[in-house]
């Protein structure tokens, strides 16, 4: 496309809720690549990261015993 050397930008957003379980990990994989250009025909990846637990507690006890 016109648009290839144009930076993608993706966002990942994580369902709100009050429970406080730390930050949680992600991974997107990205499929093989198709391309009429033979240097990127059927390259892939991943990217990794974190989701920032934004839950709140309320002072009480957390553990889950």
């Amino acid at each position: 496309p016109m648009n290839w050397s144009t930076p993608q930008y993706v966002s990942v957003i994580a369902p709100h809720d009050a429970t406080v379980d730390g930050d949680q990990p992600f991974t997107i994989n990205f499929g093989a690549a198709v391309s009429e250009d033979p240097h990127f025909i059927g390259i892939g990846g991943s990217v990794s990261g974190y989701t920032i637990d934004n839950g709140l507690s309320d002072g009480g006890d957390t553990s889950s015993d």
